[in-house]
């Protein structure tokens, strides 16, 4: 024990004396183990803060979680316990909150004549309703008492005024599914919903706008009451269930998000175990997008471990050359403990209690002060300037490289003591004979790890990326690749230490015979000690290597990321235009796009999955503008052969250009007269031996309910675009019918949406029978065509021969 001690006492004298290259040994140990352990955290966190922003700003229905079937109304209640805890366990550490929806068939809404019914309703629940919309009117609904009571609901204040209820009206519902279904409902308030960016909502246009609006019907609603009074009276034998949910990203974390990707991709399996029923579907996109962050992890940590592999041995050089410098200073000081009886181990001893008082103080001060300087990019840097902010903490791995680096600092500080703990006789010996080549290259070092860098890029070249695909075509990591860099600049700067001396050799003999006394003595000394000098020599040219290294792997990763942007978008910009109510129809985007300020060009871009042969399965067809794509699309030249506009111009070339009726002036509706006859019809009936529905003549009389007549028209304006325009449903009569099509409604930014002149080309007419009803024989002609402009009072017939 008292060795010890006094071992620890003369260790730290040892120190002390020698305390200013001590104190530099410190802070390189300190620099590596934060540069290594700022690598693990930043990939975690920069990986975390982009999911969080692609979940957030993902559409609802893709980043959560919803589930629906439609059940037997006496099970109702247990199979949405079930689905609940499913859905919380699918969530797991991560948590958030479950919201269920129940929704009905469709209701008459009275006031409506039978044989003309347009106007439905639908009654539906949801939790947490409170939470997310805001009473204008009334109260929240409750669970009715007595049966013969109406049925308590809230609406929008977007269809109550369409629909003109206020608190306290009362509606006699008929359902459209079941003929013995009626009840009886109250509105008993009037809520608004708070926020429609709200995940709650799914961006569903029917919870939203509270209308759904298609050629034959106009579905109001939900008009929402308990859950209780939904199962209970208004859903009949079978109600629709939906499950949302809605996960707290808050609380994600790297690990959990994967095992929140396994658990939502197993999901749908569960459920169906669970409560013995398949869903009729289960929507999400959450799986897909933490896939792809988890790729984008593993992508951002092969370049970080690329640079800290550099990073690595360039601080294992530093610190070994401050060992070397604390061996030199001591080297008299050393061979007077060994002639004193010191052993090696004794010596190395000492410089083990050193190494370990440097390392382990570094090792755990460094994680945190990685994450606290990783804090700065919030500030300034490049995730300042695209707003990402980033929340660095310590991770696992973070300590296990910070130990990592602890290590590889003590066993560099000790093993030069090692070796250099001789005699002083010996070290005498030593001084009178300098070396001059190293260890390394003494043992052929250099060249091993010069064929190992060759062999390494030449895999590089060959793959790619250090990111290597397996036979199960999951992607990993190369360590051979990951190290390859690393590898070609250490094994340069050692081969260059065999090159100095050859060239102060060379050096030496050029000015030799000069009389410039300085130079011949300074190419002398290189060419005669070579170690000396070459250390700093080995440290800068590492320096240098790593910072032009570091700096054309930032302009290819630069380049590699817009390519990327630009592959993704095609363009400047790519716009999704909206599909709910309220939102610009298809005829005014083009008006709208011209009005912006600083907009050159715009073209109109479609996709659509076709079917190419049953072996070759389907394909994604893309329709775009050819003349005006070389104007837009962003194509790098090393793709094709030739430009973009070259490659579109036999798409151009080939375009039809059919000869069309054009419309005079400037039309926005018209007057279509057709001559409508229906000669026979058949009904549909179930065939119970054939288990299909089959076709029966049925007699003319059936139609009295009365079959509905609508027409669209088919135009292309200034433009080239198409646009199709459907008139409102007619019912049919006997005689002539007329039908107006609407163009153009208003102005947008005061400029009109088409661009004219309009051709037409194409009317359609389409009519639909009472239900089961189908017809057999029947005609329809177009008799006349009329355009008018701003009302019905000015038409002007419009000449169609061409059409």
């Amino acid at each position: 024990m008292q060795s010890s001690l006094a071992a620890w006492r003369v260790s730290l004298r040892r120190m002390r004396a020698d305390w200013l290259i001590v104190a530099a040994a410190w802070l390189i140990a300190l620099l590596a183990a934060t540069l290594l352990a700022a690598g693990p955290i930043y990939a975690s966190a920069v990986s975390l803060a982009g999911l969080n922003r692609v979940l957030t700003e993902a559409p609802a229905a893709v980043a959560n979680v919803q589930a629906s079937v439609r059940v037997e109304v006496g099970t109702a209640t247990d199979v949405s316990q079930a689905v609940v805890d499913e859905l919380e366990r699918a969530a797991g550490s991560v948590g958030g909150q479950v919201v269920r929806l129940g929704r009905s068939d469709t209701f008459v809404l009275p006031g409506q004549p039978a044989d003309a019914v347009r106007d439905l309703a639908v009654i539906g629940f949801m939790t947490g309703m409170d939470e997310h919309a805001t009473l204008t009117a009334g109260d929240w609904p409750s669970p009715t008492v007595a049966a013969t009571d109406p049925i308590q609901v809230v609406v929008g204040g977007n269809i109550a005024g369409p629909l003109g209820l206020s608190v306290g009206d009362e509606l006699q519902l008929q359902s459209r599914a079941d003929d013995e279904l009626a009840i009886r409902v109250r509105v008993v308030g009037i809520f608004q919903i708070t926020r429609v960016d709200d995940p709650v909502w799914f961006n569903e246009s029917q919870m939203l706008d509270g209308v759904n609006e298609s050629d034959e019907y106009r579905t109001f609603g939900p008009l929402l009451t308990t859950p209780q009074d939904l199962v209970a009276r208004a859903a009949g034998a079978r109600v629709q269930l939906q499950w949302r949910l809605l996960p707290d990203f808050d609380r994600l974390t790297i690990p959990a998000a994967s095992q929140l990707r396994t658990r939502i991709e197993n999901l749908p399996g569960r459920l169906e175990s669970a409560v013995e029923v398949a869903p009729s579907s289960v929507v999400t996109g959450l799986d897909r997008i933490i896939a792809d962050a988890e790729r984008s992890l593993l992508a951002s940590r092969t370049g970080i471990l690329l640079l800290m592999a550099q990073l690595a041995v360039l601080a294992g050089y530093a610190i070994l050359l401050t060992a070397a410098l604390l061996v030199d200073h001591r080297r008299v000081d050393t061979a007077l403990l060994r002639s004193r009886g010191a052993s090696s181990l004794q010596v190395a001893g000492m410089a083990l209690t050193e190494g370990l008082l440097i390392a382990v103080s570094a090792g755990l001060a460094a994680p945190w002060l990685a994450a606290g300087v990783l804090r700065l990019f919030n500030v300034a840097g490049p995730l300042a300037d695209v707003g990402l902010r980033i929340e660095p903490g310590v991770t696992d791995d973070a300590f296990l490289a910070a130990g990592a680096a602890a290590a590889a600092c003590v066993i560099l500080l000790v093993l030069p003591a090692l070796l250099a703990a001789r005699s002083f006789a010996a070290e005498h010996s030593a001084i009178s004979r300098h070396e001059t080549r190293t260890i390394g290259q003494r043992v052929g070092l250099d060249i091993a790890l010069l064929a190992i860098a060759a062999l390494g890029f030449w895999q590089l070249r060959l793959y790619g990326s250090p990111l290597t695909e397996s036979v199960r075509g999951t992607l990993g990591l190369d360590p051979l690749l990951v190290g390859a860099p690393a590898m070609g600049l250490l094994a340069g700067a050692v081969v260059a230490l065999r090159l100095i001396p050859l060239l102060a050799q060379v050096v030496e003999r050029g000015v030799v015979r000069g009389r410039d006394l300085v130079s011949a003595l300074g190419a002398r000394q290189v060419a005669r000690r070579p170690l000396r000098y070459t250390r700093a020599a080995l440290l800068l040219m590492l320096a240098m290597a790593m910072g032009v290294f570091a700096l054309f792997y930032t302009v290819t990763w630069s380049d590699s990321q817009r390519d990327q942007a630009e592959f993704q978008v095609g363009a400047d910009v790519r716009v999704t235009p909206g599909r709910s109510t309220g939102t610009l129809a298809r005829w005014e985007l083009d008006g709208a796009y011209d009005a912006l300020a600083g907009e050159v060009a715009h073209m109109p871009v479609t996709r659509r999955d076709v079917r190419i042969s049953r072996s070759a399965g389907t394909a994604e067809l893309l329709a775009i503008d050819s003349s005006v794509a070389p104007e837009i699309v962003h194509l790098r030249p090393d793709l094709a052969d030739a430009s973009l506009a070259s490659v579109l111009e036999p798409l151009a070339a080939g375009r039809a250009r059919p000869t069309l009726a054009r419309l005079a002036g400037e039309p926005t509706m018209l007057r279509l007269t057709v001559d409508v006859e229906i000669r026979a019809i058949a009904r549909r009936v179930f065939d119970f031996d054939a288990t299909e529905f089959i076709l029966e003549p049925a007699e003319l009389a059936l139609l009295g309910s009365g079959p509905v007549l609508n027409g669209a028209i088919v135009v292309r304006d200034a433009r080239g675009e198409l646009y199709r325009f459907w008139s409102d449903p007619v019912p049919i009569h006997d005689g002539f019918e007329q039908l107006l099509v609407v163009l153009t409604e208003g102005t947008v930014e005061g400029r009109s949406g088409l661009a004219y002149p309009l051709d037409v080309v194409s009317i359609d007419l389409a009519f639909a029978l009472p239900n089961l009803l189908a017809a057999t024989a029947a005609t329809a002609a177009i008799t006349e065509v009329a355009a008018g402009v701003g009302s019905a009072g000015s038409w002007q017939a419009a000449d169609l021969a061409a059409a």
